[in-house]
């Protein structure tokens, strides 16, 4: 998916409904940040490996969308 394509799709929603992204073990957190980031494709990965990975500045750009709540005893 595209910016482009996630702008057209969140236009259809409502203005006030909160963001959420997968929790780290179970349950959903806050979307608190959005970072541009190197990735890369990962070669021969395995089936609970992502599709991509981190990669040095030359790697293609993607937008990062997540929740820093990744430690439990931070609070929203």
């Amino acid at each position: 998916m595209t910016v482009a394509e996630l702008i057209t799709r969140l236009q259809d929603c409502p203005a006030d409904l909160e963001v959420v992204v997968a929790s780290y073990e179970q349950g959903y957190d806050p979307v608190t940040d959005l970072r541009e980031i190197a990735i890369e494709k990962v070669a021969d990965r395995e089936w609970y490996v992502g599709v991509y990975d981190d990669a040095t500045d030359s790697g293609r750009k993607a937008l990062l969308i997540h929740s820093r709540f990744l430690r439990s005893e931070e609070k929203a």
